[in-house]
């Protein structure tokens, strides 16, 4: 018999650390973007997308591999009532509001500087409602979702 150690695991910890190691990418360079370089402004939707093209298919592993799993096993065990959790965790798409956005944001590459900086502010706003959002996510995968995964794990060995 295998012996499995329940702290190797954790489904969550190394790709959320990657995700918030992101995000501060992003904010990085978005604080060092100039509005009015095209060059700046084309790399910024460049990175942007990039960034959340890795976000969004981690968050598809993650609705696919882990959460529809887990959420048939709990539905398995009528003991547990949980799955309301797992349904409500991931029922929010957070991504393609934002990717439709920084798609938007290369009609603005040939426009004026204040177009570009009006279109920057948008950015901005955007991109700190999703952090205050995705954050709170990302601790409640943590802190929720992966103790019923772990007890899930003991039940069943």
């Amino acid at each position: 018999m295998v012996l499995i150690v329940f702290d190797e695991l954790n489904v969550f910890t190394f790709p959320h650390s990657r995700m918030k190691k992101l995000m501060n990418c992003c904010t990085s360079k978005f604080s060092h973007t100039d509005f009015t370089s095209l060059n700046d402004f084309e790399d910024l939707l460049i990175r942007l997308q990039r960034i959340f093209t890795e976000f969004m298919a981690y968050e598809e592993i993650e609705n696919r591999f882990v959460m529809k799993k887990l959420k048939q096993k709990l539905n398995q065990d009528s003991t547990m009532d949980d799955t309301e959790l797992i349904c409500n965790c991931h029922k929010v798409d957070r991504f393609t509001p934002l990717m439709t956005l920084f798609r938007d944001g290369y009609a603005f590459i040939r426009r004026g500087n204040a177009d570009r900086m009006f279109y920057g502010v948008k950015l901005h706003k955007a991109m700190i409602n999703f952090y205050k959002d995705f954050l709170p996510h990302i601790s409640e995968e943590e802190n929720s979702i992966q103790p019923l995964l772990r007890n899930i794990l003991l039940k069943s060995n």
